[in-house]
């Protein structure tokens, strides 16, 4: 298997491709533990698999000329299609709501660019999901 090694990420909020904006961007899917451990004599702990979730981060830059953008990351619920390496045929992709939680942003006198770090954590199941296999057509 090739490794991977790129930038080339499909990110849209709501409809509105955003790629050309971002920095960096992060999904991450875990679940939660259980404790299932029972049983007389027991000497070590069980764990079982609890409710699964995905939390996506991303940093996305302040263009003034863009500035449309800031109503796509406004906290609240927003429809994410999100695609590690693009949104070619066959490369993975992930469909799923999520709820925007924080947007915050530093501006320095040094002058780095401003931008945003999006927190953001499933707001339902995905409707394609890129750890179960899902991809574009």
């Amino acid at each position: 298997m090739a490794k991977y090694q790129d930038n080339d990420w499909y990110l849209s909020i709501d409809g509105t491709d955003v790629s050309a904006y971002l920095k960096s961007v992060n999904l991450t899917a875990s679940i939660e533990e259980q404790d299932i451990t029972a049983g007389s004599g027991t000497n070590f702990r069980q764990r079982g698999a609890g409710l699964k979730d995905y939390q996506l981060t991303f940093d996305i830059y302040h263009d003034t000329a863009a500035a449309w953008a800031l109503t796509l990351i406004t906290p609240g619920i927003h429809a994410i299609i999100y695609g590690i390496e693009g949104s070619g045929s066959g490369n993975p992709k992930h469909i799923q709501s999520f709820l925007f939680t924080s947007a915050p942003h530093t501006v320095n006198v040094d002058k780095t660019m401003v931008s945003y770090n999006v927190s953001a954590t499933g707001a339902d199941a995905p409707s394609t999901d890129m750890f179960a296999g899902g991809v574009w057509a």
